[in-house]
């Protein structure tokens, strides 16, 4: 599992599972991913908020680039899989 660690992935499903109902803010989600290899210093020119819309930014990047490389779009089978 931690061969495969992607901190950012981490701080996305944290802000969906905590940000979602409200009880953490995207602050306190990213002060707690920094000791787990977040590379992130806070200036008055980037926030928390606008560090998470990065992310999700490289993420679908990421993706996008990933099913290119592999032939275009998942094609789901007969079995829905």
């Amino acid at each position: 599992m931690f061969s495969n660690f992607d901190i950012n992935l981490a701080i996305l499903a944290c802000v969906a599972w905590l940000g979602n109902p409200l009880q953490h803010s995207c602050y306190e989600i990213v002060i707690a991913a920094i000791p787990y290899g977040l590379k992130f210093q806070f200036t008055g020119e980037k926030n928390s908020v606008q560090l998470i819309n990065e992310i999700i930014d490289k993420v679908n990047q990421k993706s996008e680039s990933s099913s290119k490389s592999k032939g275009g779009k998942k094609r789901i089978n007969a079995k829905g899989v």
